[in-house]
């Protein structure tokens, strides 16, 4: 083996005191969307810990495509994020099927009727980056039907696109359950659109060796506190 793949194997590792999961000691680097930091990330690690108490989680927040990276240069050891953003060699395991909505301030005035195809593509639109798989596939969508959106703010920042929304800066597509609570208080509507945003496949992703054997473990104990509805 590798002096660098020996190291990295060294980093999480099991004790000499014990072989079984129970035991495990080290670094645990983790990768996750905001979407997870907002709602069931501090669960899940609170688990963790509690669980394998040797275990010292390195949380790291960006996008699905920025951790993907990460992921493949061994950067990190778990990645949870969107499937479609995700390197197919990797192994992953199911988590949930994000619903997503065109939502807007109250302050724009577009409840209580529903948009068309035109009328959604001239609306100021605060939309993901480029290279988001799900940006990409909705802007494909609107292209295919000859329509080109009113993007006004391009943001990789999902809390960040949520918060312009409230200010009323445009729309913009968000995950249902992560934002219910701003739902719920009247800061976001939903808006009646033609065209439903898909939803988005969340998983839990690793490389398939023997370098961060742990990996695996916490991807299982993920599906145990996935959900998008317990915001913090």
């Amino acid at each position: 083996m590798q002096l660098s793949e020996t190291l990295l194997k060294a980093h999480m590792r099991l004790s000499s005191v014990g072989s079984t999961a129970s035991h495990l000691t080290g670094r645990f680097r983790l990768g996750t969307t905001e979407a997870v930091a907002l709602t069931w990330l501090s669960q899940y690690l609170s688990a963790t810990t509690s669980k394998y108490p040797g275990v010292i989680p390195e949380p790291r927040i960006a996008t699905t495509q920025e951790l993907n990276l990460a992921l493949q240069r061994r950067e990190i050891d778990l990645l949870i994020g969107t499937a479609a953003d995700i390197d197919p060699g990797f192994a992953t395991v199911t988590l949930a099927h994000i619903e997503r909505a065109v939502m807007a301030s109250p302050k724009l005035g577009l409840s209580g009727r529903r948009l068309t195809l035109e009328e959604l593509a001239q609306a100021p639109t605060i939309s993901q980056t480029s290279d988001s798989a799900s940006q990409r596939r909705m802007l494909r969508r609107m292209s295919d039907l000859g329509l080109e959106p009113n993007v006004v703010i391009s943001c990789a920042s999902l809390s960040t696109r949520a918060r312009m929304a409230i200010a009323g800066i445009g729309i913009a597509y968000l995950p249902r359950d992560v934002f219910s609570a701003d739902l719920a208080a009247g800061r976001l509507e939903i808006v009646d659109t033609d065209l439903e945003p898909m939803p988005l496949h969340y998983v839990a992703a690793h490389r398939n060796d023997a370098i961060s054997p742990v990996a695996a473990i916490f991807a299982q104990v993920a599906t145990e506190y996935c959900n998008f509805r317990t915001a913090i």
